[in-house]
Order: structure tokens, then sequence, then C-alpha cells
């Protein structure tokens, strides 16, 4: 178990892995631009401007008749 009580820092295009097998991380893809990976497939992309991509869908403009 470990204990973070300050900020944690990941070199720019480094993984933070959440399984043994490097197949489950999120990924800084581009400058301000965050991608979360599973069974070694990017699922969801957040840019810089705050747009949410899930895998072939673009979800900001799919619910911003909701927002």
């Amino acid at each position: 178990q470990a204990r973070f009580d300050d900020q944690i820092s990941i070199q720019p295009t480094k993984k933070l892995i959440l399984d043994g097998g490097n197949e489950t991380y999120i990924e800084e893809v581009a400058a301000n631009t965050i991608a979360f990976h599973n069974g070694d497939t990017e699922r969801m992309r957040i840019d810089a401007s705050g747009s949410i991509f899930h895998q072939f869908l673009d979800l900001k403009t799919m619910l911003k008749p909701c927002l």
C-alpha cells in the first residue's frame, strides 16, 4: 500500500499503469490531452478544450443540447 500526501508527477507521454499487465492505464497523448485505456485499447479521451471523446463518439457534441 502506498500513501501520497502531496502531488505526484509523471513525465509527459509516460503512462500511469493501473494493473500489472500494462493494459489498463492513463496517459497524456498530447499537450493537455489525456487518454484512458483498457485492454490496451483507448476507450476515452479528454482534450484541452474539455471535449470528451469515447472511442468513435464525441460526447460533448452529443450532450450539448443537455448542457
